[in-house]
């Protein structure tokens, strides 16, 4: 029998933060971790890592558009800030040709982050030519998250098995893998911390009803808003916190909470008043300005990142059709409510469980504030699903007494709770295998999907794309041009999605783009018909390039653009105010030596210049 139902009384609250940590159930498995994440420092930078390698260095994020280097003011303020109406960076960046020329001319992505910024602002000045390093210090950060959870929980009061099984399931979770690989989502294990760290100041104040504790609760989840938006579920924490495990008079719980959302509200004000958001992109949800798209995403996603936190394994519902994804979120729905109800009888009697099941139900909305459904949104609601399915498992080795005597019941739940098993070794034992096997071997400059699509091109030639597979990435190719040591070209232009067939026809200097059903620009409506299987990388690409373009709003597009000396002009449209056909007029004949012209082949998966094009008709995706 352990002591799981101690959170009655918190009775791991009178351990010292020294002797919570020494218990080898805390530092083992996060020295284990540690061990296991070695080899990815070797991970190198992604994708907005570029972007910050360049505002802190002061380097040429496009041809001739040169600044001086961040300092740490401007790093704290403007390091994830991308693009608002502050910056010339979103026109650029369409005259350039690295987003597309649809892009919504509203758009605006800027995010407040300054504490994260900080440490990038300080890895810059200190090694700003070693990855490597900035990994380090990445990991340092998942390795204070474990520790912080080890000392939180063992001050609720798990203790045992369960607790060994808590930090072994949260540690190695292998949904974590990316976030901690990915430089620029160091946010999240920043916002963890401090989330942490308000969690276990609120646990001694339950106890000790100190002024101080509860001043230093709210301070660190400042801090952890400051850190990232996603540091919001620390309220999924909170809530259930004072409504299950804290016993003091409903004045005092009152009193907590109100200093909680008083701190949220204030937060939220200085953000939006200093001009920080998320506005029409159909990447980001915001569920103040957007909730009933809002609402829709995390009926789906909601459900779905439950599950996958479950068992442990990506369901890849990004690479599904909508209405596959919602068929994906139905299931996972009825897995959780099973899952749910075998749990009930240690839900009723241990006040843990119970808390931890609260804490992932809470936890998860934010989460939902994007469309990509990931383990780096799961850091906060997972410590919720972890904690109530490690006691479930200890519960079972032990034999707990809620663990029912029917036979019916626990054949079911050992089935079951082997069936999770099987699913989170499996799932936790791959991505951590294909983690640690990518990381050996040499950088490589992956500028597209399956392509590099600046090799043997010159700093004055001009590469036009046909048909880009994925617009989302092509985002950040002159940052890793200027990484990489190879030419940036004087411009590159992307005509139209390639999801779909397209029609090409050249006339002198003129290229003609055509397919009456529309290019799949626009929002959710135009997603693709017929034809699709239920899986494929078009659904992808189609979400990612969601980052340019609002949801549920018409863009009234222009009849001409001019991208420099090339003019597009939008020569027909659908019902649907779909671009259909386009044509791009060049200064100069395609025949020069002036441009690259370039089509994506879906079946060979390379691009492909365009004299190799026999058929007037470039396939899409299906």
């Amino acid at each position: 029998m352990n002591n799981n139902n101690a959170p009655l009384h918190l009775a791991g609250v009178s351990l010292s933060f020294k002797d919570a940590l020494s218990k080898r159930a805390v530092w083992l498995p996060v020295l284990l971790v540690f061990c296991l994440l070695l080899p990815t420092l070797n991970s190198g930078l992604l994708r907005d890592d570029y972007l910050h390698r360049t505002l802190l260095l002061g380097l040429e994020s496009f041809p001739g558009s040169q600044e001086e280097a961040f300092g740490p003011v401007d790093a704290a303020n403007k390091l994830f800030s991308f693009f608002h109406d502050g910056n010339d960076l979103l026109e650029n960046a369409k005259v350039y040709g690295n987003i597309p020329w649809w892009t919504d001319p509203e758009l605006k992505v800027s995010f407040w982050r300054p504490l994260a910024a900080i440490t990038h602002w300080f890895d810059y000045q200190l090694w700003p030519d070693s990855p490597i390093l900035m990994h380090l210090h990445s990991t340092v950060w998942y390795l204070l998250v474990g520790m912080l959870l080890g000392v939180w929980l063992i001050k609720l009061g798990v203790s045992n098995l369960a607790l060994w099984l808590a930090m072994l399931l949260y540690v190695f979770d292998a949904s974590h893998v990316h976030a901690v690989g990915w430089l620029a989502n160091r946010n999240i294990l920043i916002a963890t911390c401090f989330g942490l760290l308000s969690m276990i100041c609120l646990t001694h104040w339950s106890v000790n009803r100190s002024s101080l504790q509860l001043v230093a609760a709210l301070s660190f989840y400042l801090a952890t808003l400051l850190s990232a938006e996603a540091g919001i579920s620390t309220l999924g924490l909170v809530i259930p916190f004072l409504l299950v495990i804290d016993k003091n008079t409903v004045a005092q719980k009152l009193m907590a909470f109100i200093g909680f959302v008083l701190v949220t509200a204030a937060w939220r004000i200085v953000y939006s008043e200093l001009g920080y958001g998320a506005i029409h992109s159909g990447f980001y949800v915001d569920p103040i300005n957007d909730t009933p798209n809002f609402i829709h995403t995390l009926l789906i996603n909601g459900p779905i990142m439950l599950y996958e936190q479950l068992i442990r394994v990506p369901s890849l519902s990004m690479l599904m059709s909508p209405a596959v994804e919602i068929n994906q979120a139905v299931i996972s729905f009825v897995v959780l409510i099973i899952t749910a109800l075998l749990f009930l009888p240690m839900l009723i009697k241990n006040k843990l469980a119970l808390y931890g099941l609260l804490v992932a139900i809470i936890a998860v909305p934010p989460a939902c504030a994007t469309i990509v459904s990931g383990g780096r949104l799961m850091f906060f609601f997972g410590i919720g699903v972890t904690l109530t399915c490690a006691i479930w498992f200890a519960g079972l080795k032990q034999n707990e007494e809620w663990f029912q005597k029917g036979k019916l019941y626990r054949g079911f739940a050992y089935l079951w709770s082997g069936l999770i098993v099987i699913a989170i070794s499996a799932g936790t034992g791959f991505v951590w295998y294909s983690k640690v096997a990518s990381a050996f071997g040499p950088e490589k400059p992956p500028f597209n999907i399956h392509s590099n699509i600046v090799e043997d091109v010159s700093e004055d030639q001009v590469v036009v794309i046909v048909n880009p597979p994925v617009l989302f990435e092509q985002m950040y190719m002159p940052l890793k041009a200027d990484y990489f040591g190879l030419a940036k070209p004087e411009q590159m232009i992307s005509i139209v999605p390639g999801l779909t067939p397209i029609s090409l026809k050249q006339e002198g200097q003129k290229l003609i783009l055509e397919n009456p059903q529309g290019f799949l620009i626009a929002g959710d409506a135009d997603w693709p018909a017929a034809g699709l299987p239920q899986n494929s990388l078009a659904f992808l690409a189609k979400r990612a390039d969601r980052f340019f373009v609002s949801n549920h709003k018409q863009i009234d597009y222009q009849k001409r653009y001019n991208l420099r000396d090339i003019v597009l002009t939008v020569v027909a449209t659908t019902e649907n105010g779909d671009p259909s056909k386009v044509e791009v007029e060049f200064p100069q004949s395609l025949n020069s030596e002036k441009y690259v012209v370039l089509w994506w082949d879906w079946e060979a998966k390379v691009y492909k210049d365009l004299s190799e094009l026999s058929n007037p008709i470039i396939k899409g995706p299906f």
